[in-house]
């Protein structure tokens, strides 16, 4: 609505004659048309010299002029020509002061830029001058989202939604709050309301997916990236990781793995890839030595990736070599910044939301010096206090390693 707002421009001339020759031109009948770009029919490149051509001709003195500035600012960041954006914003502003969409305009141009500051401003600003407008909650909660302010988000798709029931956008949005929340029966009934609306809306299967996935729903998360995956191709890899991993909570080992293959196939520059194949392989119990081998891979893209050297620990505690588990466990728990996938991306994911923490990781290295302790009862009694410690700091520690049959030995 506020980048391609279309331009109902009336001619207003100094010269009367003047006025109408220019209103009879062909020519800047086209240019004006190809200036407004009403459905994106034209390029950037054709709207941003058709918007010059209008405002440099002697009918650019319009009503409307800020429209046309507007139009031209819509096509340069299309282009990402941000600074010529935002200058084009300004000069509309010059000529209409106030006018909330052009002051939300350039809040999406300063976002763009990273100027997040100045951005929330002008959404902030725009939303004071017009608080009727379900549009600019609907925005400001999706730059509140990606900010991480999820609950602020969520009251800007409520009021939204209080404005117009039928925003289906903010509605998804408000699902995806929710699902990083881990609030996924509201995420899911958000979502439904959209699906009946509009069975093919990509983002509501992928979301309802996401929520379904971390309600442990496997069956009906995997149908829903499947279909997902079908209207929309570029979401294949990631579909297939996130379908790779409700089918290994299925039991479905040889589809997961062969999901978790084909996602670090398709995508082989991501570290969340190689490491599920590792994580599919370490839980499954199958070809270590190529789960062992996936972690390394994806350490070698992102070296902070710490759920990574976790797993790749496990793994070899698993293969019986309890000193390389120990240093891979320690390395872990003194990553100074451990990453785990739970980005905004991976919101709500529960697999791992815990993993790389310092807690699980100094648990896991318990498990790996009781182990090389042997029958050395006081070794085993001061590792037992320190893995006392780390359940202190994460209590969850045991319940993980139990469910990957790794537990003390006795």
């Amino acid at each position: 609505m506020f980048t391609g707002r279309a331009l109902f421009a009336v001619i207003v001339c100094i010269a009367a004659s003047a006025c109408a020759s220019l209103e009879e031109s062909p020519a800047f009948r086209i240019a004006l048309d190809q200036c407004r770009n009403d459905q994106d029919r034209y390029s950037a490149d054709v709207q941003i010299k058709a918007c010059t051509e209008v405002l440099d001709s002697p009918a650019r003195y319009t009503d409307d002029m800020h429209w046309l500035y507007a139009d031209r600012a819509r096509a340069y960041a299309s282009r990402r020509d941000y600074a010529l954006a935002l200058a084009d914003y300004e000069k509309a502003l010059f000529e209409s002061p106030g006018n909330e969409a052009l002051i939300f305009g350039r809040g999406v141009v300063q976002e763009k830029m990273g100027d997040r500051k100045a951005a929330l401003a002008s959404y902030d600003e725009a939303i004071q001058i017009q608080p009727r407008f379900d549009s600019l909650y609907y925005g400001r909660g999706r730059f509140l989202l990606a900010e991480g302010k999820r609950d602020l988000a969520i009251a800007d798709f409520d009021e939204a939604l209080r404005l117009d029931p039928t925003n289906l956008d903010a509605r998804v949005a408000r699902a995806r709050a929710y699902v990083g929340k881990q609030v996924y029966g509201v995420a899911i009934k958000d979502l439904d309301i959209v699906l009946r609306q509009s069975p093919d809306d990509v983002e509501a299967l992928w979301w309802r997916g996401r929520a379904y996935y971390g309600a442990r729903d496997d069956a009906s998360a995997a149908a829903d990236f499947t279909t997902a995956m079908r209207l929309r191709p570029a979401l294949t890899a990631t579909g297939l990781n996130w379908r790779g991993r409700a089918y290994l909570r299925q039991k479905n080992v040889d589809g997961a793995l062969a999901d978790l293959d084909e996602a670090a196939r398709l995508a082989p520059d991501r570290a969340i890839h190689a490491s599920y194949q590792c994580y599919g392989r370490m839980v499954s119990n199958r070809e270590l030595d190529v789960g062992l081998a996936a972690c390394k891979k994806a350490l070698e893209l992102d070296p902070t990736y710490a759920i990574a050297t976790f797993v790749s620990g496990a793994i070899l505690l698993k293969q019986g070599d309890a000193t390389a588990a120990e240093r891979e466990f320690d390395a872990c728990a003194k990553s100074e910044a451990p990453k785990s996938a739970a980005s905004e991306d991976e919101a709500g994911a529960a697999d791992d939301a815990d993993w790389g923490s310092t807690g699980v990781c100094l648990y896991g290295r318990g498990l790996a010096r009781l182990r090389l302790a042997g029958t050395d009862g006081a070794k085993r009694a001061d590792i037992a206090r320190e893995m006392l410690v780390a359940l202190a700091a994460a209590p969850e520690a045991a319940g993980i390693f139990a469910g990957f049959g790794l537990e003390p030995d006795r």
